[in-house]
């Protein structure tokens, strides 16, 4: 069953499944079907387990995971935290929202530029005195 993107394992739904009453539970969620339709851009699931989902770029390294916590999913890429959540579906909403605004994986903060030639090391370029 279908409710808002998110599919249910089961038939029997509760008042918050609907966004009344509260969150969704996170047991009637199918994790696999909805991490697929979570994923966007170049990014595919990796897998999904009880405790952790992950996303993957192929043929680049680049990986997005969210971690269940004792009480909250953390989403973390590049082991550096992202942002959590106090439920699975607001995870799953964080990690589409991150894969909408990233499709290619890329990252501000890993993005730098070297000042060499790139047929020039570094200490080329010290040893013939160039600045």
């Amino acid at each position: 069953m279908e409710t808002g993107g998110v599919t249910m394992t089961s038939e029997t739904a509760k008042l918050g499944d609907f966004g009344a009453g509260g969150p969704r539970s996170d047991a009637q969620i199918d994790k696999e079907a909805a991490a697929k339709e979570a994923a966007t851009g170049d990014w595919e699931l990796l897998a999904a387990g009880a405790n952790t989902i992950g996303w993957y770029i192929p043929d680049t390294r680049c990986t997005l995971l969210l971690k269940a916590d004792e009480d909250r999913w953390r989403l973390e890429r590049a082991t550096k935290p992202v942002g959590t959540c106090e439920s699975l579906y607001e995870g799953l909403e964080l990690a589409h929202r991150y894969m909408t605004d990233r499709p290619e994986g890329a990252s501000p903060w890993r993005w730098f530029s070297l000042s060499t030639r790139p047929h020039e090391s570094p200490t080329d370029k010290d040893r013939n005195g160039d600045e």
